[in-house]
């Protein structure tokens, strides 16, 4: 982001004594899932962990803070993976998916802070540019035909973005985006209803939104009591559940038929970042796998330690 991870967090900080907002549950503490799911301490670079995506064939794709991307397995334990490939590609990686054709598809942001998507082979070994430069590149969500992410100003104080998506199965798609939604703030998170009629995002410092394609209508499903808070990564269940990372409340918080059901804070974790329920061999398709926020130099809060799994059966 332009700017800064620091000030982000500065107003992270600030954001945590503004309202008092849900009752959140703390869950899991004495729970075998309690620590992280890959942790740090085995890993140096998964530190500041930032999006995650599964294939559905066994591997989880993770981006960083410090511009690494990872591939994570199952292992024997139903809580513990395991990082079997790692590659830094720029100075910051941002949204993640994988594509119908089998290739990751990942934001970076580069040395000189330009934003670009970029197309990887699962082993990382090739590493390809495929779309122009693109202002405020965050978010990822694909509903296996499309791409969808996300674009914006990256100011707090006058948020403008939207959101763009591209069709699979060329690389000249992604020279011409078209746009989904205008007029959305600075964008954050999305994910689709199981339907994929509704797109659901968050705005960083505005809430939690649903926008209907038929109807091409907004319509606001929650904000936090209080001046200002962090609103991240979402995603959707099996049930249309839809689940979101709040980071200024340390919680993840659970809605239907966009009503806010709970708030929960899983095991050990503290700054939620980005959330999905697992998908595929070896991952456990009623638990949420969430990443930990934070990079030392870029947040004033703490370290993130890894990925916390989160049974929700």
């Amino acid at each position: 982001m332009k700017k800064s991870i620091l000030s982000l967090c500065f107003l992270l900080l600030f954001a945590i004594s503004c309202g008092k907002g849900p009752e959140i549950t703390q869950v899991g503490q004495d729970s075998p899932w309690a620590s992280p799911y890959v942790s740090s301490s085995s890993v140096s670079e998964i530190e500041g962990l930032e999006n995650l995506a599964f294939d559905g064939e066994g591997s989880m794709f993770v981006t960083g803070l410090n511009g690494y991307i990872f591939r994570v397995v199952p292992t024997d334990s139903a809580y513990n993976g395991k990082v079997t490939a790692k590659k830094k590609i720029g100075k910051l990686c941002l949204g993640v998916a994988v594509g119908p054709d089998g290739f990751v598809y990942a934001g970076v942001q580069s040395e000189d802070d330009e934003k670009r998507i970029v197309k990887l082979t699962k082993d990382f070994s090739a590493v390809t540019p495929v779309s122009d430069s693109i202002e405020g590149l965050n978010g990822f969500c694909s509903d296996g035909e499309y791409l969808y992410f996300t674009f914006s100003n990256e100011s707090f104080f006058f948020p403008d973005g939207g959101v763009y998506r591209v069709k699979f199965g060329s690389d000249e798609n992604f020279k011409k985006p078209e746009i989904v939604l205008d007029d959305a703030g600075m964008v954050n998170g999305l994910a689709l209803s199981n339907d994929k009629n509704v797109l659901y995002y968050t705005e960083m410092t505005g809430g939690l939104w649903a926008f209907d394609f038929t109807a091409k209508t907004k319509t606001k499903i929650f904000a936090n009591p209080g001046l200002m808070h962090i609103y991240d990564d979402i995603t959707v269940g099996q049930d249309d559940s839809v689940w979101m990372c709040m980071n200024s409340r340390l919680a993840v918080l659970k809605f239907k038929d966009n009503k806010f059901v709970a708030a929960y804070s899983p095991g050990d974790l503290k700054v939620p970042s980005s959330i999905e329920f697992g998908n595929g061999p070896g991952f456990d398709p009623e638990s949420l796998y969430i990443t930990e926020f934070g990079l030392k130099g870029r947040s004033a809060t703490m370290n993130g330690r890894g990925i916390w799994m989160f049974p929700v059966k």
